[in-house]
């Protein structure tokens, strides 16, 4: 309970005052925990979090955060990088997976369009 309240005291009113290494924890395993309830995101914002994750988890200086909580956030960047996809779809424009997508001279079709006559 302290912790968050303490959490809310330096995000909102000490705002240039560093993170104590445990409210930085907390906020990070908070911020962590919302993103996984997040069901709908588009692909661009599946990439900037998991870039953002990344960064957080190997900029954070020893101490700051738990190994446990490093190990845990670098798994869900490449879990959500994961998510991404990596082509485009040339006919409708749809993100498609590249091992899902059907090549067709050098270009990409997702399987609902690669059927379809031109």
């Amino acid at each position: 309970m302290w912790t968050r309240l303490r959490a809310l005291w330096y995000l909102s009113i000490e705002k240039e005052k560093p993170l104590p290494p445990d409210v930085k924890e907390y906020v990070f395993r908070r911020a962590n925990q919302m993103a996984s309830k997040q069901k709908n995101i588009s692909p661009e914002e599946k990439l900037k979090l998991s870039e953002l994750q990344y960064m957080a988890a190997v900029t954070a200086k020893p101490g700051e955060i738990s190994e446990e909580l490093r190990s845990t956030l670098i798994a869900e960047s490449f879990n959500r990088l994961g998510e991404v996809p990596c082509e485009k779809c040339e006919k409708c424009g749809r993100p498609v997976f590249t091992h899902q997508a059907v090549k067709i001279a050098e270009k990409h079709y997702c399987p609902g369009c690669a059927g379809q006559p031109s």
